[in-house]
């Protein structure tokens, strides 16, 4: 366990510099040298991202193949690595700018984010089958067609009624003091 200490005390430091780092671009008036401060915040970051995973791998040689939370680290912990590393590739990739709806978002520029966050594309029910284990006795939803509808406008009313009888089969309540469905 002595291995799993070391990283543990070098993870701490690079979290450290990291923060300082951080107040440094927060704070520098200079755009070059923000622009060198958050490049280097973004190689601190990495380095953290790979001693976490180092950190993991080794507390699942000691402990066996345990999942995350059991092996001492803590999903939300992994949920903040994963957005902060997102929020990086994305702040590294591209100048500062005023944010954007994830709707307003071309297909073109959320792939390639994607791309550079290594992350693939699937298609869920190819993999349904195979993947998503679920309880006995739950209720299976079904999908909707839209061919029968001439336009999306027409076919809007009947996808959101029939998103809402799936969501009733799932045990999600409608009404008063609970959810509804708007357009």
């Amino acid at each position: 366990m002595e291995e799993a200490e070391k990283l543990q005390s070098k993870l701490r430091d690079i979290e450290a510099e990291r923060s300082q780092v951080f107040q440094r671009a927060e704070s520098a008036e200079d755009a070059e040298d923000k622009r060198i401060l958050q490049n280097k915040e973004l190689l601190l970051l990495e380095k953290e991202v790979i001693l976490r995973k180092e950190l993991l791998l080794l507390r699942e040689k000691l402990t066996g193949s345990l999942p995350p939370a059991a092996t001492g680290v803590d999903m939300a912990t992994m949920r903040q690595v994963a957005r902060d590393t997102a929020l990086a590739v994305l702040e590294a990739q591209t100048a500062p700018r005023k944010p954007k709806s994830f709707s307003s978002v071309g297909n073109t520029e959320a792939f390639q984010f994607l791309g550079d966050l290594n992350l693939m594309e699937v298609v869920g029910n190819a993999v349904f089958e195979e993947e998503l284990q679920l309880p006995d006795g739950t209720p299976t939803c079904i999908g909707f067609d839209i061919s029968g509808y001439e336009t999306e406008d027409a076919a809007t009313g009947p996808l959101l009624a029939h998103h809402k009888e799936q969501l009733k089969l799932l045990g999600v309540r409608f009404g008063r003091a609970a959810f509804n469905i708007y357009d």
